[in-house]
């Protein structure tokens, strides 16, 4: 975009796209039944954490309560850049665009490390405005009647996409009683046992979270029917190998190890291996192969979204 240039409408999809058939006929989805026990806690199985077999449970309250010094200071800056981009749309003309609630906005806030983080009328993250614009652009589709899982559905904007696309939505997430969305369903992704039922899954930063996540990964291709693919984000740290933790550290210390008190790994580049290893072939998805100047537009960071095909056969 030149300097000064103000936007107002959604600019035409510069990036080449890649069309595909239309997917099969439509699926009857059964549904995903909540475990309603009484107890809101995480509860993650046969843990591979402790070799017992035992489940690891910690209580969600206490969970919820982690307050550490990296988190206050970065929701300090994020609400101050926030009230600033505000004021700042009061004053001057849009000279960015958000793919998500598809406004021009005067800029996005910092969140963290990233001073183009957040839409200040939507707060759509990088990573949805990213989705987004590979929707539009037709370099990934929902299947027409198609069945979509969506781990973990935060982005209001993709709700709103897959909904009104695919033939069946299931939002869905191990706790679902922390959203305001209806319908949200429980799901553990290790516990996940549905077999040729989805078109396409989706899990922007879930896997992170997973204790045994080369099982999340098998589950997830069980899952999809042939053909299918699974649409995954990760924190990436690219140049190292992925570093594995466990729930059993202390929350500081997967804070400083893996950059979030509730993660349990750090992926590197070599998250394609366990990928691989549960059947997938990959795509990699570079938003750096977008043209600079939408980028720029868009406030794209450098994520990666890892495309993962069932075989068809």
């Amino acid at each position: 975009m030149d300097a000064g240039e103000t936007v107002n409408e959604k600019p035409a999809c510069a990036s080449n796209s890649r069309r595909r058939g239309e997917a099969e006929a439509r699926t009857s989805i059964k549904p995903i039944i909540p475990k309603d026990d009484g107890v809101r806690r995480y509860a993650f199985g046969n843990s591979a954490l402790t070799g017992t077999g035992a489940p690891v449970t910690v209580d969600i309250y206490q969970l919820d309560s982690m307050i550490t010094a990296k988190r206050v200071s970065k929701g300090l800056i994020r609400r101050g850049s926030k009230a600033i981009v505000l004021i700042k749309g009061k004053i001057t003309s849009p000279t960015k665009f958000c793919t998500a609630c598809e406004a021009g906005v005067a800029d996005f806030y910092r969140y963290g490390d990233n001073a183009m983080w957040g839409c200040p009328r939507c707060n759509a993250s990088p990573r949805e405005r990213l989705m987004r614009h590979l929707l539009d652009c037709g370099m990934l589709q929902v299947p027409a009647q198609g069945a979509i899982l969506h781990i973990a559905p935060s982005e209001r904007s993709l709700v709103r996409r897959f909904r009104q696309q695919a033939a069946e939505f299931v939002p869905a997430d191990l706790y679902p009683q922390t959203y305001s969305l209806e319908g949200v369903q429980r799901l553990d992704l290790m516990e996940l046992d549905d077999i040729n039922r989805f078109d396409v899954i989706y899990a922007s930063h879930v896997m992170e979270h997973v204790p045994d996540d080369k099982l999340g990964f098998r589950n997830i291709y069980r899952a999809l029917k042939a053909g299918g693919e699974a649409w995954v984000m990760v924190p990436l740290a690219e140049g190292k190998k992925t570093e594995d933790g466990s729930f059993e550290m202390s929350v500081r210390e997967r804070e400083k190890r893996f950059g979030q008190w509730d993660h349990v790994r750090m992926y590197g580049m070599d998250i394609v291996d366990r990928i691989t290893e549960a059947g997938f072939t990959v795509q990699v998805i570079n938003a750096d192969s977008i043209d600079e100047k939408n980028r720029r537009l868009f406030g794209l960071a450098d994520d990666k979204v890892f495309v993962c095909r069932k075989s068809a056969a």
